[in-house]
């Protein structure tokens, strides 16, 4: 819970931050309930006249504001319905590689085996945006597992572009849960650095 959004009588609305609480347990219901109500007993708010929390779509916090607000209190974020709906167009549905703990299993074992003789990929046929945005993760997941390849990338845009050790830039990867992550990924990838 980071910000209140206050309805007054005129009909406008003023949003206010209450705080940021830093999560050192995991984030279960229990824990998530019990970091609301602080905040709620921190800042005096009166239960009862909550109307309603916004929040994500995670089973953990909503069940949290549901335990500690009653039922009718949660309304699940609208942009991050959005992004749902943005998510399943471009049929990123499942796990977004850049969450994943492990590296992929198609890069190097080394960065000494990084090579620059273009080698051959197999392809599926072009034309679907899924397809591209895979490629374009795949080669940002290489970059972010790669110091070799990342330094080679900086060492490329002091060069070629001007750029300063302030102003290089790395690749962006996706993030499924964060507004236009994909696009922004993509559009660091088209070198609008």
């Amino acid at each position: 819970m980071r910000h209140l959004v206050l309805y007054v009588p005129d009909g406008s609305s003023l949003s206010v931050e209450l705080g940021t609480k830093e999560c050192d347990k995991r984030k279960t219901t229990a824990n998530l309930r019990e970091l609301i109500s602080d905040f709620v007993d921190d800042w005096g708010i009166d239960r009862s006249k909550v109307r309603a929390v916004v929040t994500d779509g995670g089973a953990n916090i909503k069940a949290a504001v549901k335990a500690e607000f009653g039922d009718s209190k949660h309304l699940s974020c609208f942009a991050h319905r959005l992004n749902l709906i943005g998510q399943r167009i471009i049929g990123n549905e499942g796990n977004v590689p850049s969450q994943q703990t492990a590296p992929p299993p198609d890069l190097p074992e080394d960065e000494d085996d990084i090579t620059d003789d273009g080698e051959e990929e197999e392809h599926a046929a072009a034309g679907s945006v899924r397809e591209l945005i895979g490629k374009v993760k795949k080669i940002v997941r290489f970059f972010k597992h790669s110091e070799l390849a990342s330094s080679k990338l900086r060492a490329l845009q002091k060069a070629e572009m001007g750029k300063t050790d302030a102003t290089v830039v790395n690749l962006i990867n996706e993030v499924k849960t964060r507004w236009n992550s994909c696009y922004t990924m993509c559009d660091r990838y088209a070198f609008r650095l």
